[in-house]
């Protein structure tokens, strides 16, 4: 078994070696040539992998974000696939994510339903907004927006 788990080792270092070289000798770079990580920097490039039937991946750092109420930054991150989306004449796109989870504001843990909409403009202008309901009945108890930009709180990446 080591045998085996040494040739695979020397395979990919080899691999890898012939990768950085190739990359050296071409104006390539390794987005162009790792699909699983391609960078999708503008609106157009994100749109363009989403209609091709790429599976997108956003990771979203609130803490580089601005809160359009003014209040202090948050410091949350995280991550989804953009799974369904919404692309409207104008360009803009729009998509969703929710979960349940449970809060601990009132000092004792109450189940909550958050939502997040992600509103991408065609120039790669970013607006998250979270609304918290109560559950079991679903009232309102929070709606918070935040300013963001491709590669700028929110990153998008495709696998083809």
């Amino acid at each position: 078994m080591n045998i085996s788990k040494n040739l695979q080792m020397a395979f990919v270092a080899a691999l890898c070696s012939t990768a950085t070289t190739a990359i050296a000798e071409t104006a390539q770079t390794w987005d162009d040539i790792l699909p699983y990580s391609r960078s999708l920097k503008t609106t157009e490039s994100l749109v363009h992998a989403l209609d091709n039937g790429a599976i997108v991946n956003a990771s979203v750092d609130l803490s580089v974000c601005t809160r359009q109420d003014g209040g202090a930054a948050s410091q949350t991150k995280g991550g989804l696939t953009v799974s369904p989306y919404r692309l409207q004449a104008d360009g803009t796109l729009s998509f969703s994510d929710s979960h349940f989870t449970v809060s601990t504001r009132s000092g004792s843990p109450m189940p909550i339903m958050q939502f997040l909409r992600y509103t991408v403009a065609p120039q790669g202008a970013i607006t998250v907004t979270s609304f918290i309901f109560s559950v079991p009945d679903y009232r309102l108890t929070s709606e918070v927006s935040f300013d963001c930009a491709i590669n700028d709180g929110v990153s998008f990446h495709a696998a083809y």
